[in-house]
C-alpha cells in the first residue's frame, strides 16, 4: 500500500495550481519588498531547526549574516513595515506578526526539513562573499531554491495520493497488505510558533 512521502502525514493538504500553473504559496508569492527579510527569516529558521552536526556551517553562517548586513536588514524590515502598514493601516503590527509565524512555520515543516536543511546550508556556503548590493538578487535566487524544497514535496505527495487510489480501486480502501484494518491518520505533527520576526 501507499504511503506518504518523507513521513508525511495521510492528511496533508496540497496547495493546489493555479489557472496561471503556478502553485500559490507563501513562498511563492513573497513580493520583492519582503524578500530579503523573508530569506533571513527562512535562514533563522534553518539556524533554529538544522542542528545536526552536518549543518554547523548554517548557524555560523547566520551569524555572521547578521552581522556583515545589519544595514541592509534593517532597510529590509522597515520596507516589510511599509508594505503591511499601506495594506492594513494602523493596526499592521499584529498582521504582519501573523504573516510572519506562518512563514516561519512553513519553511519549518517537519517532513521535508532535510531538504530544507541541505539547501540552506548550500545558501550558507555562497553567501559570506555577498555584499549588501548584491543582496536583492541573491535573496531572489535563493527562493527560487526555496519554493522548489515545497514544489517537490507537492509533487510527490500528489503522486502518492494518485498512487493510493490506484491501490484503493484495486484492493480496497479498508484493507492493507496484512489484511487488518487501515489505521486512522494521524494529524499532522505540530510545528513551533515564532512570534516575531526579529533576529
Amino acid at each position: 500500500r501507499p504511503t506518504p512521502p518523507s513521513g508525511a502525514t495521510a492528511n496533508v493538504i496540497v496547495p493546489a495550481v493555479g489557472v496561471d500553473g503556478v502553485r500559490h504559496t507563501i513562498v511563492v508569492d513573497t513580493v520583492a519588498a519582503q524578500r530579503v527579510w523573508n530569506f533571513r527569516s527562512a535562514w533563522n529558521v534553518a539556524a533554529l531547526n538544522c542542528t545536526a552536526p552536518e549543518y554547523a556551517d548554517i548557524n555560523a553562517g547566520y551569524r555572521l549574516f547578521l552581522k556583515k548586513h545589519a544595514r541592509a536588514l534593517t532597510i529590509a524590515n522597515r520596507s516589510v513595515d511599509t508594505l503591511f502598514r499601506q495594506k492594513y493601516g494602523k493596526g499592521f503590527v499584529g498582521q504582519r506578526e501573523s504573516y510572519l509565524t506562518n512563514l516561519y512555520n512553513y519553511f519549518a515543516y517537519p517532513p521535508t526539513l532535510p531538504t530544507f536543511c541541505a539547501y540552506a546550508l548550500s545558501i550558507a556556503h555562497e553567501a559570506p562573499v555577498l555584499t549588501d548590493k548584491e543582496l536583492p538578487g541573491f535573496s531572489e535566487r535563493a527562493f527560487i531554491g526555496f519554493a522548489k524544497v515545497y514544489e517537490d514535496f507537492y509533487i510527490a505527495y500528489d503522486k502518492y495520493r494518485a498512487d493510493l487510489a490506484d491501490w484503493n480501486a484495486k484492493y480496497g480502501a479498508a484493507v492493507v497488505a496484512t489484511g487488518t484494518p487501515q489505521a486512522a491518520a494521524s494529524p499532522a505533527p505540530a510545528v513551533g510558533a515564532f512570534a516575531t520576526g526579529k533576529p
